[in-house]
């Protein structure tokens, strides 16, 4: 079945395309007929052929323009399915019970930094956002080095002060199975993620927080490793040989060492998209507070009760290509599927703004 799928999703496109011009040629020569365009090819024929060919190139037509159709039909919902892995049905999340290593915690020393990229270095038009390049100032504060795991965010709906995972019911998601301990807790929504950082005494981090950690402290690198090619030796991704590395599903995590920062954060590219604290916006720190010297500070979001939008993701997933860029440290996502199975959140505690927290 899923080399079935493969092979329909790659020859979606030229179906497609194929499809639509074909169709498109088919309606364009039955109309040169009826209208007797060119005249002296009409007059060769008798009205009765001339009748037989326009209802043939209407058929024609149709099946052409099916075709492509199905092309597009393909491509839009086959990525869509939750292809079979090897993981269990999901037991009761009161009978299965995890061992949970607790979170290491990562020193980041605070300072200055250009966050974003400069539109002279766009390449996709998607980039746009990441525009204008800033200089923003953190704190110091202190983060998790992996992305929180089934197993800690167990201990906290074993604690009854969270919930089991919104969609971890179904296929790609970890939470309830055996085995999953020390793989990232996926399938979550924000405010499951807000509700495990309130119960470690933490927080999600502000994007220039994770943009600041994710290029060790602010270097000019598009990864978390520097700036050599994304693949599968660094970061859990789709380099050819499927979502995941090949797996179809996030991998434990600090699996890709070679792919860590400077500071030794694991999987800050690739593996799941981690929700921050900010709302996606296109321009987002144009009414945020800034220094006399032109400096932004930590921006974050102040309480937006009826904003209408979709929280940050950063950090590309096992779903992204090196193709498209996801996996650089300056790339902005959004949630526009609450409880993906790649989607999950790493957590920080330090100053952010007015806000104190410890651990």
């Amino acid at each position: 079945m899923e080399t079935i799928l493969n092979i329909a999703t790659n020859a979606s496109t030229p179906l497609m395309i194929a499809g639509f011009l074909a169709g498109a040629f088919f309606l364009i020569a039955r109309q040169i007929l009826k209208l007797k365009l060119f005249a002296k090819l009409t007059r060769q024929l008798s009205a009765d052929i001339i009748k037989l060919l326009i209802d043939r190139l209407f058929i024609l037509a149709l099946v052409a323009l099916f075709l492509g159709f199905a092309g597009f039909v393909i491509q839009v919902i086959i990525p869509q399915i939750d292809i079979k892995t090897s993981i269990d049905v999901p037991q009761s999340t009161t009978s299965i019970s995890y061992s949970v290593t607790p979170i290491d915690w990562i020193s980041i020393q605070g300072g200055e930094f250009e966050m974003g990229t400069a539109k002279e270095n766009i390449v996709l038009p998607d980039e746009i956002d990441e525009t204008p390049r800033k200089k923003v100032r953190v704190s110091t504060f202190y983060i998790s080095k992996t992305e929180v795991t089934v197993g800690q965010y167990w201990e906290c709906v074993h604690a009854k002060k969270c919930t089991a995972p919104v969609n971890y019911t179904k296929k790609g998601c970890l939470y309830g199975r055996e085995g999953y301990d020390d793989y990232p807790v996926n399938c979550v929504n924000w405010q499951q993620a807000v509700e495990f950082a309130s119960f470690v005494n933490g927080r999600l981090p502000t994007e220039a927080e994770w943009e600041f950690a994710a290029t060790s402290r602010g270097l000019r690198n598009p990864y978390p490793w520097g700036s050599e090619k994304a693949d599968c030796s660094l970061a859990v991704m789709d380099d050819g040989a499927g979502p995941g590395c090949g797996s179809k599903i996030a991998h434990k995590v600090c699996s890709k060492p070679k792919g860590n920062t400077e500071q030794g954060l694991c999987d800050m590219a690739g593996n799941i998209y981690e929700l921050v604290g900010n709302w996606y916006q296109k321009q987002p720190y144009q009414n945020q507070p800034y220094t006399q010297d032109g400096i932004f500070e930590n921006p974050h979001d102040p309480d937006l009760p009826d904003f209408k939008g979709h929280r940050l993701l950063k950090g590309g997933s096992g779903y992204s290509k090196e193709v498209d860029r996801t996996l650089r440290a300056a790339n902005r996502g959004y949630n526009s599927h609450p409880g993906s199975r790649w989607h999950g959140f790493r957590v920080v505690f330090g100053i952010r703004g007015r806000t104190k927290t410890t651990p």
